[in-house]
């Protein structure tokens, strides 16, 4: 066919090169699962009788069909939070969940914050140095697949943990492709979890480790495209048009990675942490996330062009149900093995009944005192006659009581995270800077009992003052406080002030660390005693108390309220 002359040969040989490198790559699908959280097992079908999404045996079937298909190869990724948040996660520390990652073969996983939640192996949350984070070495090491996080550093040696099987990246070969993946995790972490994580590790803004990564992925190891999976997410509310940010949330640290990442070193980004959707290009990059507990697959397809260079397009997201009448696959019966017996004793302990009744929904808030902070709030103070005020961190309150009678199960939903109680004394001062961070939007407010807070959401949105001393501003330094009491009265600086508390909030989490430290506040915690799930637990079934009447609300008047609206502005 090029029989013709040296030019004309050449030119015959690179077209055909290319043609070959084209024909070589096939279709790659790209499945992503994020904040699974535990909820592993099938969910209780709707009223109708209908199922709702979600479940690992419905994911593995799913999985199974894609991987089945000649036509497409298939990647499996999960943005981080893989346990933690349910009886069946929390009483195997994590075990269950890798086990069952691995079942499914995951190509890879980010680091979430929630898999720092296990402390080291035992019942103690809270440990010290390496051995405080024995739970999560262990479960990195056990499973099949790499976990990624580009974005964290050992305090001590200023390198990655050395942790087996903990990367900052990983290049898989997968359908003729080339794919280099990048891992990070939301930067806030310390923040977010027990103070002893961010003490031994440092946690970066991700930008500029993900660009230096993903150009050593091109220029190093040649790879065909570089996608990140990212703990950091977003939140969208329409999906018609992956075009369309409109129903998005302008300002997400996910769409910060997409703008901010050199134009071209990053092809698409998984996201993950606020448990919401998004199907997105931003700045040219496909941005996806499938929301949370194991209901959708967020879906990237990567097809070659005529040069054989990828061409990324978004697909919907598809929905975790198994199809009615289904033959189990093969995965899917491994995944029914490893549940099936751990589901009987989850079941029992699941459908103890407590003894109260729910008449009207005890609902939770982030922004603004609720029932539900109102109970576990109210509860702990009556246990803890002594102390002046309660405070909890409303992130600590997972789910709403259903009307009805309330079971052991609800109960660990609503407050899956096994803190303990702690006490803390301290003064006048350092309880309005506690007030202050916990109205500051950097997190949800705090719930209270025998306190009574205003604040306002429109003041000090963008703030200019370093407030915490940490040598950076950002929305820890906000004060939008307007009015405080406890007890009706206004706080005196000088008086030392009791509180019950959270063993998270008490170590420093939610960025109440710097304020306790540079105040001298010891915190006294009660490990090894009841948490404050079981105390609530206690409480309820000694009572047995009908709940959130007409005639007796869980919460007379909002302790915490808001007033005026969140700015539109942009903080630079």
């Amino acid at each position: 066919m090029c029989k013709l002359n040296t030019a004309v040969a050449l030119v015959c040989a690179v077209v055909m090169a290319s043609a070959c490198a084209t024909s070589s790559k096939k279709t790659l699908r790209i499945l992503q699962t994020t904040d699974i959280h535990g909820f592993y097992s099938d969910p209780a079908p709707r009223k109708d009788g209908s199922a709702r999404p979600g479940g690992m045996r419905a994911l593995a079937q799913l999985v199974d069909r894609e991987r089945g298909n000649s036509e497409h190869a298939v990647m499996l990724v999960d943005s981080g939070d893989m346990w933690s948040g349910t009886i069946l996660s929390d009483r195997t520390e994590g075990a269950a969940g890798i086990r069952l990652f691995n079942a499914l073969k995951y190509d890879v996983a980010a680091l979430g914050n929630h898999e720092f939640d296990y402390g080291p192996p035992g019942p103690e949350r809270i440990g010290k140095g390496r051995a405080g984070f024995g739970a999560l070495v262990k479960r990195i090491e056990e499973a099949t697949f790499p976990v990624l996080a580009v974005n964290v550093k050992d305090r001590a040696s200023g390198k990655r943990p050395a942790w087996m099987n903990l990367k900052s990246s990983v290049v898989i070969h997968r359908g003729g492709w080339k794919i280099g993946v990048v891992g990070a995790v939301t930067e806030d972490t310390p923040t977010i979890t027990f103070p002893y994580v961010g003490q031994g590790l440092i946690f970066e803004d991700p930008i500029k480790p993900i660009t230096e990564e993903a150009n050593r992925l091109r220029v190093i190891d040649k790879v065909d495209m570089v996608i990140v999976l990212a703990h950091i997410g977003g939140a969208c509310r329409v999906f018609d048009d992956p075009k369309d940010l409109g129903s998005c949330y302008s300002d997400a640290p996910v769409f910060k990675i997409a703008r901010e990442v050199p134009k071209g070193v990053i092809q698409a980004v998984f996201g993950g942490h606020t448990h919401k959707r998004v199907a997105h290009f931003v700045n040219g990059v496909a941005v996806v996330q499938a929301g949370k507990h194991s209901r959708a697959l967020g879906v990237l397809e990567v097809r070659p062009d005529e040069e054989g260079k990828p061409v990324v397009s978004i697909g919907k997201h598809i929905d975790i149900v198994m199809p009615k009448g289904a033959k189990p696959s093969k995965t899917t019966a491994y995944v029914d093995r490893i549940l099936a017996p751990m589901e009987v004793e989850v079941k029992r302990i699941r459908n103890e009944k407590l003894g109260a009744r729910v008449v009207d929904t005890l609902s939770r808030s982030k922004v603004e005192q609720s029932p539900m902070g109102s109970l576990v709030c109210d509860t702990l103070k009556a246990l803890h006659p002594d102390r002046d005020v309660c405070m909890i961190n409303s992130g600590g309150i997972r789910k709403d009581f259903p009307a009805g009678h309330l079971t052991y199960g609800q109960l660990y939903d609503s407050l899956p995270f096994g803190n303990a109680v702690a006490y803390l004394d301290v003064d006048g001062k350092t309880l309005l800077e506690l007030v202050r961070l916990g109205t500051s939007g950097a997190h949800g407010v705090i719930q209270v009992a025998n306190m009574a807070i205003t604040y306002d959401r429109s003041k000090d949105f963008c703030p200019k003052a370093d407030r915490t001393g940490e040598g950076k501003i950002d929305g820890h330094d906000r004060d939008r406080v307007v009015d405080v009491k406890v007890g009706g009265v206004a706080i005196d600086p000088t008086k030392t002030y009791k509180v019950v508390t959270s063993s998270f909030l008490a170590a420093g989490g939610d960025g109440f660390a710097t304020a306790l430290k540079k105040a001298g506040v010891k915190a006294k915690i009660f490990h090894g005693q009841p948490s404050i799930r079981e105390q609530v637990g206690g409480a309820l079934r000694k009572h047995r108390p009908v709940l959130n009447s007409p005639d007796n609300p869980a919460m007379k008047v909002k302790r915490v309220q808001f007033i005026g609206p969140v700015p539109r502005e942009r903080c630079k």
